[in-house]
Order: C-alpha cells, then structure tokens, then sequence
C-alpha cells in the first residue's frame, strides 16, 4: 500500500515532523544511578557475551537441551510403577461377617463377574 494512501497520521508526511519538532526543544540529561545500573548490569555481561559469541552459544544451548530433558522426564516420580498383569481383587461384606462365612459364601465374587460359575 503506497504512503500516500495512509494518510499524514498513519506514517504520512506530517509525523516525522512532528517528531522532529518535539524531540529538537528538548537537552540531554545525565544519567541518573538507576540508568547507570542497568548499563553496568548489562552492558558489560553483554560485551563479554560478544566477544565470546560460540562459548556464549554452546553455553545456551546445553542450558536449553538440559531444560528440555528435565521437562520431558517431568511427571515420572509422581507417577506409581505400572503394574501389569496384577489382579486386585477387594471384597466386600456387611459389618461384623465372620472370614469363615465369607468364605463359604462366593457369591458376591461371582455377582460381580470375578470368578466364573460360582467357583
């Protein structure tokens, strides 16, 4: 779409002008001790950082394979041992019932499809 079509507010003729005039009144100011901070925390871990670019790369992608192997092996040591194969077999009965009476009496196993033909 061709400049002339925006518009002088949509990156027209009329805005750098704009720009120019506000930005050209106004005086450098010295940095305060917040400004200098960030420039000494930042600025010379990021030379550094430069000057070594491929340790600074190699460096950053151990980070990242080791974030990546940790987030796939995540959830492992919540998760209990699959045991397969492992029948777990709860009965149940009314209060104060004997396991001899239980015994003699298969029937709940089989009502619930456990054992088949009551054995």
């Amino acid at each position: 779409m061709p400049r002339r079509w925006l518009g002088p507010g949509l990156g027209g003729d009329v805005d750098p002008v704009l720009c120019l005039a506000a930005v050209q009144e106004s005086q450098p100011v010295p940095d305060n001790l917040f400004v200098r901070f960030i420039k000494a925390s930042y600025l010379k871990p990021l030379g550094v950082c430069l000057k070594y670019r491929w340790l600074t790369v190699l460096f950053y992608a151990g980070f990242y394979s080791c974030t990546v192997w940790l987030l796939l092996s995540l959830g492992h040591e919540f998760m209990p041992e699959l045991e397969e194969g492992n029948l777990w077999i709860r009965g149940t009965a009314p209060l104060n019932t004997s396991l001899a009476r239980q015994r003699r009496s298969p029937k709940n196993t089989c009502h619930h499809g456990l054992l088949p033909g009551g054995r």
